[in-house]
């Protein structure tokens, strides 16, 4: 744990220490102090958890007791979550409430309802946050939480299609760098948010990539080695790179969930753009 982490933890103890009157049974850390990678610049994400959700009023009075500025009190998102935004002591933090419902429900309904990404970063909270403040509700959802291999395949086969549309070489020959470096760090970002779920994690994050590639099992020889030396190599070998690296990520979810019957050829035929000079 370094500093920043160190210096978050501490600050989040103390910031709750003064709402100890209000009626939450669980509090948790996520972000990247939970995920390992805050530096001095990160703020803190702060998850409360309740039996009613707390009203506006309730809301305002626990920014007041932590001596919060610059304060922005928002709705329930379309999930039913809500995230007040404020500054304590120069720190930004991200405090938001969420009901047991709510939790409830996305785990009965993990195997049904759709996995978006917001649902995603809660349950990795709800996962693998910091625990400030635990329950027996905390750890009958840690129980009962799991990623059932039909959403990891849900999430696979989303990312393998965004990753596998650009013709990277089209615009390695035109040397658009804007283009080209674009789906460069796209396609890099799709390769991590798939990998995620090969491994069974929930992530929808792929800030500070290089951190979290360190804690999968599962992923290509040398993953990050290659992201980097992509974006140092001329043009045409650094697509030629890419798509190799495309390669081994498809041959992994080959090898790890072959009743998705993923093929090289499928994946690298289907936008392919050709260079055309006239009629042959």
């Amino acid at each position: 744990m370094n500093q920043a982490i160190t210096l978050r933890v501490e600050f989040a103890r103390k910031l709750l220490s003064r709402l100890c009157v209000m009626d939450y049974h669980t509090a948790l850390i996520g972000g990247s102090v939970a995920k390992g990678w805050a530096d001095d610049y990160s703020d803190i994400e702060i998850g409360l958890f309740y039996t009613s959700l707390p009203s506006l009023s309730d809301r305002q009075e626990m920014v007041k007791r932590t001596a919060g500025t610059d304060t922005t009190f928002s709705k329930p998102d379309g999930n039913g979550v809500i995230t007040d935004y404020f500054y304590v002591d120069g720190l930004k933090v991200d405090l938001w409430h969420c009901s047991e419902e709510v939790i409830d429900g996305f785990i009965r309904c993990i195997d049904t309802a759709p996995l978006t990404n917001a649902i995603q970063e809660t349950l990795w909270v709800i996962q693998n946050g910091m625990v400030l403040k635990t329950s027996s509700q905390l750890i009958q959802w840690r129980n009962d939480l799991h990623f059932p291999l039909k959403k990891r395949q849900e999430v696979v086969a989303l990312h393998l299609a965004a990753i596998t549309s650009p013709d990277l070489k089209l615009y390695a020959h035109r040397q658009d760098l804007p283009i080209y470096y674009g789906l460069i760090s796209g396609i890099q970002k799709r390769i991590g948010l798939l990998l995620f779920a090969l491994n069974g994690m929930f992530s929808v994050d792929f800030k500070s990539l290089e951190q979290s590639l360190k804690g999968l099992p599962i992923q290509p020889e040398n993953c990050w080695q290659r992201f980097e030396a992509i974006y140092k190599a001329p043009f045409l070998e650094g697509a030629e790179m890419m798509e190799s690296l495309i390669a081994d990520t498809v041959a992994l979810i080959q090898q790890h969930m072959p009743e998705m019957r993923v093929e090289k050829k499928h994946v690298f035929d289907r936008y392919r753009r050709r260079r055309w000079v006239g009629p042959v």
